[in-house]
């Protein structure tokens, strides 16, 4: 052997040495120096085809081992190389075979480049393998991967090389590929490393993959995978809202294993839907223990690989377990990682969109995390986003803005925010403070199953959010925390006040006044007797009626505060809103203070409205505060919104001397001579509860103000007389009195005549009731339509009284609703019964008014010809009731018995009713009713009769030819009825139960009826 060569170094530099390539088809031998291509050869091709490979000219790996294995004790300081090309298959099926075949003989020609007079072979399809000495071996495998990968039609091609260091002399070289190998395989999913050392440890995880992969049907089947939950928290209040659920591999054999060496496993090997099948039984599995068990229930998320859909119909798997389990679908989200997108977006969107309409919340897992986010938000439509937790356990400036650029992003959007990683309290904080809604991390409870994971937060004061309050924060998402404003969320259950969230400004704001926590300021707001606490109920009132922002402003110690108030969303007699601080006012407190001494501001409270108006058409006053709830000057519609004013709060008869107090013309002439005199006039005004109370409204100056305060509050005086004296001191000031006068009184005699003529002839029929809801008079059609003999049979009695509806409950609500808060029209539809039988009868209501008071209510039957079509209706649902069903059922059976026409019964029962109630309220049991009442009657579509049995068990009937029609249309009703994700805004699942029974089946009247109902 020459010095400084070895072996294989000298067999493959000899005289002698074999190089064969393919050219045009033909193998051809070439010695050095002369050709051999002629057919004396042939007989060596076959042995020389299995050593060489005819593609790229090296050694087979049979070959290959062969050369090394000659004095391989003697090499010092070598290594094997082990190359890898990773989306070459791909590569063959987009460019074709031909394409293929020039990529490998390029890579051989740049490996035999880079590592001249090394031994070099192509193992197998896309794999090479070198024996090369470790003199700057990086430097060499550097160069090698930087030119494959540059090759200019490698396109989405990419190269592994794993590294085994020949220390041991009992190693073969078998034996050595196989580590070289291993260490190749261990970056399949590193898309940052190319080339990696083999260490023992590799070859540990690769039997741990291999026990993995040989045992996860055992595991699955015998529950050794179980599912740890880790809490979700809302941040702002502090409640535990839902749970992550995560697998947990605890085998007999390895003990106790970590997600993050069975999941790539799985993922690499393709069995991960086995895993992602089993976990998403089990969740459904415990919930419906804990339902049984009467355990505090809540949302449980859980994460699908790009891979599910692929190896699986995921969305059929998960409802197959949905239904078994009676798992309503609110209670599972997905969450799906951004990477999924970038490698089978148009198949996952599909999926997605088939999650989305079934009712579950999908959600964008690890966001940040990769290259792609902003395209898949783009592009795809989530429930929420899971901001990764690596930018809080980088928590610096930087990961702060982040953070706040992806949740203020978010809310942009209408899509909730999660933050994982959570472990301090000042994350915690900073994450409420920006408005992030949710936050997951070992500050609440590392995972755990679900009930340790609950106590954990139990046991430190976190409180389980129910399923109604979740639809009630829910609606935070719609404001920005960022907001230069200050602002405050309030929670007010209609007695108390809490204050759960105020940011700094808004905290500075209350100090300036003395009031230095917000359990201070909620204090001040629940104490009844104090003058700003009567003002906030006042005021709350109205923004309760108009659904719309309102603006109110509370003189405190130091300043006047402008607050408006939006209710973001209200359940059971819960109110939540959102209170901005008007920047305007705080800034203009000091001056508000100078134009107004202590005395102005005392007042404020003694009045139940004050306005503000600014004459002078500057930007720079304070326009008008709090009723009309909005900045106006006198010269951009002033006068509009005192007209509105007007009609809206001032009692119709007195809103025309209401116009000549506002005039504006009389304002300015009044403010400009004015100094310490005050005007006062007298209107009824309405009130939070409808009424017309009389009320005096007194316009004071503001001194060097070109302003004046509007004040309205009510007044000492209730007896008619005193609204008469106002009246008649209004109408002798006007001219042409006495000819005034006498038409009014003409007038009053011609509509009393009227009134007469209407109630005696009128083919309408006509009631009216006084404010106990007793009836005090009816027109003679209403005694006709009722065959009452006269008036007495009536006259003071309730409905209630004459046992007419079965619905009184309704009606006793629409009528007080009608007294106690003037709603000016009221349609109601009463289940009324007539000569013993049910029917619809149609009112119309409304208040009237006696001095300014809703002294009774006046109403009329609208269908009162049309109503003589009696049907017995259940009142809820519109539905026939029992006994317009068994009604029906007697014409079926008639039928049936008479002339042999087939029927069937089908019973529907929606088991969840009970449960709905249980977890939203009584309104929301009856509006499901309705929804399904009407879901199957519109199936049905007059094929048969549809009625309503009790409580949630529904009944159609049917006459049909062949069975197969009713069991047809049996499934889709219940198809139909399982299709319902929502009612009132509430998620809820659906799982119908369905009997058939048939006529002809049943023996006997009797059986028949008792089957039947």
């Amino acid at each position: 052997m020459s010095k400084g060569k070895t072996d294989v170094q000298t067999f493959m530099s000899s005289p002698g040495r074999e190089e064969s390539f393919l050219n045009e088809g033909t193998l051809t031998r070439f010695y050095k120096g002369e050709d051999r291509s002629d057919t004396s050869f042939d007989l060596d091709l076959k042995s020389i085809t299995w050593d060489y490979d005819l593609l790229t000219g090296l050694p087979c790996m049979k070959k290959f081992l062969d050369l090394v294995s000659t004095d391989f004790q003697q090499y010092e300081n070598y290594v094997f190389l082990y190359f890898n090309l990773t989306n070459f298959k791909l590569f063959n099926a987009k460019y074709g075979m031909e394409a293929g075949d020039q990529l490998l003989i390029e890579i051989a020609n740049i490996l035999k480049n880079v590592f001249k007079d090394d031994c070099l072979s192509r193992f197998s399809d896309d794999h090479f393998a070198v024996f090369t000495k470790d003199h700057e071996l990086e430097a060499k495998i550097k160069r090698a991967y930087q030119l494959i990968r540059h090759q200019p039609f490698a396109n989405g091609i990419d190269v592994k090389i794993g590294v085994y260091e020949v220390k041991e002399r009992n190693v073969n070289p078998q034996t050595a590929c196989d580590m070289a190998k291993i260490a190749c395989d261990s970056m399949r999913t590193k898309n940052d490393r190319y080339f990696e050392y083999y260490k023992p440890e590799l070859l540990r995880r690769m039997e741990l993959a291999d026990y993995i992969i040989t045992h996860i049907d055992e595991a699955v089947a015998n529950d050794y995978i179980k599912v740890y939950y880790q809490p979700v928290i809302r941040t702002l209040n502090r409640t535990l809202c839902g749970m992550e659920a995560l697998a947990r591999w605890i085998d007999p054999v390895k003990g106790f294993m970590s997600p993050g060496d069975f999941i790539p496993v799985l993922e690499e090997n393709h069995l991960i839907h086995k895993l992602d099948r089993h976990i998403a039984k089990l969740i459904c599995q415990n919930y419906s223990k804990r339902v049984a068990n009467g355990d505090p229930i809540m949302p449980v998320s859980f994460n699908l690989s790009r891979l599910d859909f692929l190896s699986c119909d995921m969305f059929e798997v998960l409802e197959k377990y949905v239904k078994e389990y009676k798992v309503p679908r609110d209670m599972i989200h997905i969450e799906i990682t951004e990477s999924v997108f970038v490698e089978d977006g148009l198949i996952i969107g599909d999926v997605i969109r088939r999650f989305h309409n079934a009712g579950y919340q999908v959600w964008m897992d690890d966001f940040g995390s990769g290259f792609s986010s902003l395209n898949v938000l783009k592009d795809y439509n989530f429930d929420e986003l899971k901001i990764d937790m690596v930018f809080l356990s980088h928590f610096n400036n930087r990961s702060k803005e982040i953070v706040k650029s992806t949740v203020g992003m978010a809310k942009n959007i209408g899509i909730q925010s999660l933050a994982e990683g959570v472990e301090t309290e000042e994350q915690l904080v900073f994450l409420r403070e920006i408005g992030c809604e949710k936050a997951q991390g070992y500050l609440f409870s590392k995972p755990s199953p679900y009930m340790d994971a609950l106590n954990a937060c139990i046991s430190k004061g976190i409180q389980v959010e129910t399923r109604t309050r979740k639809e009630f924060f829910d609606a935070l998402n719609k404001v920005d925390f960022m907001t230069d404003s200050a602002f405050a969320i309030i929670e007010d259950d209609g007695e108390k006040v809490e204050i759960l969230f105020a940011n700094k400004d808004f905290v500075c704001a209350l100090k300036e006044n003395d009031i230095f926590t917000k359990e201070q300021a909620s204090a001040i707001v629940n104490s009844p007797h104090l003058p700003v606490a009567k003002l906030y109920r006042r005021f709350i009132k109205t923004v309760i009626r108009t659904r719309q922002p309102e603006v109110v402003s509370f003189p405190l110690k130091k300043a006047i505060l402008q607050l408006e108030v939006t209710c973001l969303s209200q359940c059971q007699g819960h109110y939540l809103y959102h209170v901005r601080m008007s920047d305007r006012c705080i800034e203009k407190s000091i001056k508000v203070q100078r134009s107004m001494n202590m005395m102005l501001r005392n007042i404020y409270y003694l009045y139940d409205e004050i306005m503000i108006y600014n004459l002078s058409g500057s930007n720079d006053h304070l326009d008008l505060t709090p009723t009309l709830g909005k900045y106006v000057n006198l010269e951009k519609g002033l006068e509009r919104e005192i007209e509105l004013y007007c009609l809206e709060k001032i009692f119709p008869e007195d809103q025309q001397r209401f116009r000549e107090f506002a005039d504006k013309e009389l304002l300015s002439d009044y403010v400009k001579t004015s100094v310490n005199g005050a005007s006062v006039g007298y209107f009824r005004t309405r009130d939070e509860n409808g009424n017309y109370p009389w009320k005096m409204h007194t316009i004071i100056p503001i001194p060097q103000e070109c302003s004046y305060m509007h004040c309205v509050n009510k007044t000492a005086f209730k007896d008619v007389d005193f609204g008469k004296a106002i009246l008649k001191d209004y109408y002798f000031s006007m001219p042409r009195m006495k000819e005034l006068d006498r038409h009014v009184k003409e007038d009053i005699i011609i509509k009393s005549e009227l009134w007469d003529n209407m109630i005696t002839y009128s083919n309408t029929p006509y009631f009216w009731k006084n404010e106990n809801r007793e009836y005090e008079g009816v027109s003679d059609t209403f005694l006709d339509y009722y065959k009452l003999k006269g008036k007495e049979d009536i006259i003071g009695k309730k409905d209630e009284d004459l046992h007419w509806y079965i619905n009184e409950g309704q009606i006793i609500n629409e009528e007080e609703d009608i007294l106690k808060n003037g709603v000016i029209r009221q349609v109601s539809v009463c289940q009324s019964h007539k000569e013993g039988l049910l029917k619809d009868t149609i009112i119309v209501k409304k208040p009237y008014y006696k001095d300014g008071f809703v002294a009774g209510l006046i109403g009329y039957i609208v269908n009162f010809k049309e109503g003589e079509n009696v049907v017995s209706n259940d009142p809820i649902t519109g539905l026939l009731n029992y006994d317009g069903i068994v009604k029906a059922a007697i014409s079926y059976e008639e039928d049936y018995h008479i002339y042999g026409i087939e029927f069937a019964s089908i019973i529907i029962e929606i088991m969840e009713y009970d449960r709905i109630i249980k977890a939203y309220g009584r309104e929301v049991g009856t509006s499901l009713l309705r929804k399904a009442a009407g879901i199957i009657y519109d199936t049905v579509d007059g094929r048969g009769t549809v009625g309503r049995l009790e409580g949630f068990t529904f009944k159609v009937m049917i006459k049909f030819n062949k069975r197969e029609e009713v069991e047809k249309l049996s499934d889709k009703i219940k198809k139909a009825l399982y299709e319902i994700h929502e009612v009132d805004g509430f998620s809820c699942a659906i799982f119908p139960h369905i009997k058939i029974h048939y006529a002809s089946d049943i023996d006997g009247v009797e059986n028949l009826f008792y089957q039947m109902l």
